[in-house]
């Protein structure tokens, strides 16, 4: 009678989910993959105070559109750029830069075969006095992306330029997420940890030493959770 006790709570225990893995696994999902996590902005310096208030977040290429004849970037909407970039102003640059970027890297364009073949005639001295197709086509990318650039920066975005990813990714600056200015100059994160700034000095430490982001990770940790985001953009504890 025991024994078949015991073997009908094993069977009980061994069909409801694991939440403590189900947990694990929700939390390893938010890392540098997930399309709102927000990283270093590597495009300022470090001793900067953009580098300690901005963050970027990064839109990948997207080989489902175009394969590797020419670099596109991925339509999927990271929801942590509302308010700074709003959704039908995001659709409207991915799809001028991605039909730009198609044309200008097409390989069966005729002007591509064009330049080609007179760069071949002239051992490519023609490119060095007019500029080839590729060379427009980006061109334009580069201008399209800098008059957005004057409408973001009104709203605190700004789109960095192709050409300082190597066209891996498009980045895209904003405030950083996990930072509020409060009235006295200290630093108000999501957890309402606040962590002085007033004594910091010109390289980013304070008097005792240690850095900005230390003494932010530090309270994070004092505080017994860390912050991160759910898939809405919202933040979670």
């Amino acid at each position: 009678m025991v024994e078949a006790a015991g073997q009908q709570d094993a069977r009980s225990s061994n069909s409801q989910p694991s939440t403590l893995h189900d947990e694990e696994e929700e939390e390893d999902d938010w890392d540098h993959t997930h399309p709102c996590f927000p990283h270093p902005n590597p495009h300022v310096p470090l001793d900067s105070q953009l580098y300690q208030t901005t963050k970027v977040i990064r839109i990948p290429r997207d080989y489902m559109i175009n394969g590797d004849n020419t670099p596109a970037y991925s339509i999927v909407y990271p929801v942590i750029l509302d308010p700074y970039v709003t959704e039908e102003q995001f659709r409207k640059i991915i799809d001028t830069v991605n039909e730009k970027l198609r044309l200008a890297f097409d390989p069966w364009n005729k002007w591509n075969w064009i330049d080609a073949a007179v760069g071949l005639t002239t051992l490519w001295f023609w490119e060095e006095i007019f500029p080839t197709y590729v060379k427009r086509r980006l061109r334009e990318v580069e201008l399209v992306l800098d008059q957005w650039n004057q409408t973001l920066a009104e709203q605190g975005a700004k789109l960095i330029a192709l050409r300082r990813t190597g066209y891996i990714s498009l980045d895209i600056q904003i405030p950083d997420p996990l930072r509020e200015e409060s009235e006295d100059g200290s630093i108000v994160g999501p957890l309402g940890q606040g962590v002085p700034t007033n004594g910091a000095t010109a390289n980013g430490t304070t008097e005792n030493g240690t850095t900005i982001t230390d003494e932010r990770k530090r309270a994070m940790s004092n505080a017994g959770t860390i912050p991160r985001l759910t898939i809405n953009g919202d933040y979670a504890k």
